[in-house]
């Protein structure tokens, strides 16, 4: 289909296996050539850390101390309304640089 729904709750760690889930749909979609719509109850902590993270594994980095700060406070600057739950900003800051498989 073209919906999908994660049981993410903020002030819980992600399951790496519900993201990798969420990532896999939304590379499958934007390749598609649909639009995605990524939401969560307030739009501030949730979809922004899925957005965020999938937008990481278009453009891999290597140097995640140097680089990840910056992909946050230019995400900040796109997405004023964004503030990061402590929980789901150390699952950011531990797996942005992890290899998802966005083609299974």
């Amino acid at each position: 289909g073209h919906e999908m729904a994660l049981n993410m709750v903020d002030g819980v760690r992600p399951n790496n296996v519900m993201v990798q889930a969420g990532l896999r749909f939304l590379h499958r979609e934007v390749a598609k050539g649909r639009p995605v719509l990524i939401h969560c109850n307030e739009g501030k902590s949730r979809a922004p850390m899925l957005a965020m993270l999938y937008l990481s594994t278009l453009h891999p980095t290597d140097n995640f101390e140097r680089d990840y700060p910056i992909h946050r406070d230019v995400f900040q600057t796109l997405y004023p309304p964004m503030q990061m739950h402590p929980k789901l900003e150390r699952f950011l800051m531990e797996n942005w640089s992890m290899p998802y498989d966005l083609h299974t």
